[in-house]
């Protein structure tokens, strides 16, 4: 081991500081992100890259659970004024 003068003195200032380092790393690391993603923002975890956003067009259940999660808000069924069935004529 190398001796440098003064060594003695600059080893509790290394030590003090390595101190401050792990605890700001611990401190900033851990702490919770505030940030809230938008309510505008669809985010979902995939297994591979959708096929298309066609629903006529996709056969793949993982592309047709996403496509189902998207669309579900578009369209929506009235309990009180159910749609007409399609096997009345007009």
């Amino acid at each position: 081991m190398v001796s440098i003068p003064g060594g003695e003195a600059v080893r509790p200032i290394l030590t003090w500081i390595a101190i401050l380092v792990v605890f700001h790393a611990g401190v900033y690391g851990c702490a919770r992100r505030t940030e809230v993603p938008s309510a505008a923002v669809f985010r979902s975890p995939l297994t591979i890259e959708p096929a298309g956003l066609d629903p006529a067009r996709v056969f793949d259940s993982v592309t047709g659970g996403l496509l189902q999660n998207v669309f579900e808000g578009l369209v929506e069924i009235d309990k009180e004024n159910p749609p007409p069935l399609l096997d009345q004529g007009a």
